[in-house]
């Protein structure tokens, strides 16, 4: 019988698997495109997410983002 390899937790956590931060492409999406349909929209959302882009995990989409934010 072959002994069972102890799986250790910092090999997990040191894995590439497991260092992504948590993201939505299709919730940024959404708001995108909310953003796209509506400019009276960016003013609830910059409160809510800042001027910022950095809260979008694509850079596609944070250099969107910002764009739409300089525009207005």
């Amino acid at each position: 019988m072959a002994a069972k390899k102890k799986t250790d937790l910092k090999d997990i956590a040191g894995s590439a698997e497991f260092n992504v931060p948590p993201h939505d492409i299709e919730a940024e999406r959404a708001v995108l495109g909310a953003l796209l349909m509506d400019k009276d929209i960016i003013h609830t959302v910059s409160a809510v997410i800042g001027f910022k882009g950095d809260v979008f995990y694509d850079d596609r989409h944070r250099i969107i983002y910002e764009s739409l934010i300089e525009l207005l």
